[in-house]
């Protein structure tokens, strides 16, 4: 993504003087206030793309007039990642925008097909905004503060004038050699994938953390377990917490410091759905599908994520009044179908997994449990300091004792380095079987 110009950074920090506090205000809002809230965007949204959207203005959508709650928002069609890769960019964006005056993102998703996400200058501030706020839930981010990037491409701004600095670290550097960059510009806040934490936390010396000593650290962009991250808690002795975003709904969920995951209902309308689109009680698992409320560049209209989840509207200890994203389980094409039938969720699979390695500590530095066939896994192992050949054996033996499946044979395969995307990222849980994308 490109970095922002002098006035769009500008105009960012002028909308972090004049909308923070208001950020900081909504999700303390009453149910009552949020659902309005969300009304009244849901129907600007949809006014915007029924007149400057040509593939909506091909759907014969409902008037936004005839959209009095949220249950009647239920009426509109749902739109899938396939259904927008099937467009030319100029029927999926604002005809009020040139391309070039939008802002531009990649998305690959588990589909594994590029697709451009344009946004308008506004609705991206709105998220860099955003992404403060999310800190914000977890210790108090003052604008002196380090933040390390630790990523694929560098972040669009490296400071608002000074202020929120940001340093870059590219996921291709050597790990000891980030180690070396995070010694000499110790962050206050660490943000990285998962597998890079883990990579580093694995290489890490007694020494090394008395330098490295970050206030918070923010993994996202892969999946991660909560045994995980409270693992890492240990090593890095500070808050380690997720957050679940995309490129096409930008921050979906964050979470607080009670490790619930708040839903950024300023942000996104988001639903969950069964496989024939109809909504779902509260706690049970579906298909997330959401309405980003700002992107009025490229308008989404219940988008499918791909991804699974469950909502609850419980109260958080931490007083915040945005819904709950109570269960995410991961990329619905990457949940395991066995020969019976019976489909195990990418998220069950990562805690089984991560459960086992934390009976050998610092034994392995990377892995991918991939389903080869139905019944037939590998997992692969990247050694790590305390590796022992017996691992080789013992680690599949356990994830079959804790499966409980019988069927199942799961072999070990040591490798110098995991399976990765295109852009990077490592994919704990994959499944080769081809799925019907829907």
């Amino acid at each position: 993504m490109k970095s922002l110009t002098l006035l769009q950074t500008l105009k960012l920090s002028g909308q972090l003087v004049t909308q923070i506090s208001s950020l900081a205000r909504k999700p303390y809002m009453s149910r009552k206030q949020i659902e309005a809230y969300q009304l009244e965007r849901l129907k600007l949204i949809l006014d915007v793309a029924k007149k400057n959207v040509s593939h909506y203005q091909q759907k014969n959508l409902l008037d936004p007039s005839r959209i009095n709650s949220l249950e009647d928002w239920q009426q509109l069609p749902v739109l899938t990642k396939q259904d927008l890769l099937n467009l030319d960019v100029p029927d999926r964006i604002n005809r009020n925008f040139k391309t070039e005056d939008l802002i531009v993102s990649k998305s690959s998703g588990s589909t594994g097909k590029a697709l451009d996400v344009f946004y308008d200058e506004d609705s991206y501030n709105f998220f860099i905004l955003a992404g403060l706020r999310l800190y914000f839930m977890v210790f108090k981010y003052l604008p002196w503060h380090k933040q390390t990037y630790i990523y694929t491409s560098p972040y669009p701004l490296k400071s608002l004038f000074g202020a929120y600095p940001l340093n870059f670290i590219s996921t291709l550097n050597p790990i000891d050699d980030t180690i070396d960059k995070l010694k000499k510009n110790p962050p206050d806040l660490l943000v990285c994938y998962p597998s890079h934490l883990r990579a580093i936390a694995a290489q890490l010396t007694e020494e090394d953390l008395k330098i490295i000593r970050p206030k918070a650290i923010n993994v996202n962009s892969e999946m991660s377990s909560q045994a995980e991250r409270n693992y890492l808690e240990k090593v890095f002795k500070c808050f380690v917490f997720d957050d679940y975003s995309s490129e096409e709904l930008t921050r979906i969920a964050s979470q607080c410091r009670n490790y619930s995951y708040h839903i950024f209902e300023d942000l996104n309308y988001i639903e969950i759905l069964d496989d024939n689109m109809k909504p779902v009680k509260d706690g049970v698992v579906g298909n997330i599908v959401g309405t980003n409320l700002h992107n009025i560049g490229m308008p989404l209209i219940r988008y499918m994520q791909g991804d699974r989840g469950a909502i609850v509207s419980k109260k958080c200890e931490c007083g915040r009044n945005f819904k709950i994203l109570e269960t995410l389980e991961g990329r619905k094409n990457d949940a395991f179908t066995l020969s019976t039938g019976e489909v195990i969720s990418s998220g069950f699979l990562l805690d089984l997994t991560y459960g086992v390695f934390l009976n050998y500590p610092n034994s392995v530095s990377a892995f991918c449990l991939i389903q080869e066939e139905h019944d037939n896994w590998t997992i692969e192992l990247v050694p790590g300091e305390k590796w022992d050949e017996k691992l080789k054996t013992l680690i599949p033996e356990k994830l079959s004792a804790d499966l409980k499946k019988s069927n199942v044979t799961i072999r070990s395969k040591v490798v110098s380095e995991v399976r990765k995307t295109k852009s990077g990222k490592a994919n704990p849980i994959i499944s080769d079987l081809k799925k019907e994308n829907k």
